[in-house]
């Protein structure tokens, strides 16, 4: 859970500083979760119980892992978005 809001801060801390507006929140599909909340705490436990298991942090980087680019990013989402709700093609940057 502390790596999830370390995450929200600094996207959102990264947004205002570049003066961006974020863009709509898609709308997913074949997610078996019925919602985003019920999806992120669900996906907090399993890093939790794995770090546990391995008695280390799942993530050797802490909250932020390696960057990947943003074409293996769109590959990786692309098939558990159905729509962009009006935001820009997340495919084009």
């Amino acid at each position: 859970m502390n790596d999830e809001s370390a995450h929200v801060s600094f996207f959102k801390a990264a947004l205002k500083e570049a003066g961006a507006t974020p863009r709509p929140t898609p709308t997913f599909k074949r997610l078996a979760q019925s919602s985003q909340m019920e999806f992120v705490t669900i996906e907090a436990r399993h890093a939790s119980f794995v770090s546990a298991l391995l008695g280390a942090p799942l993530s050797e980087n802490g909250a932020f892992d390696k960057p990947i680019s943003h074409a293996e990013v769109i590959t990786a989402v692309s098939p558990f978005i159905e729509s962009v709700n009006g935001g820009p093609d997340p495919q084009v940057r």
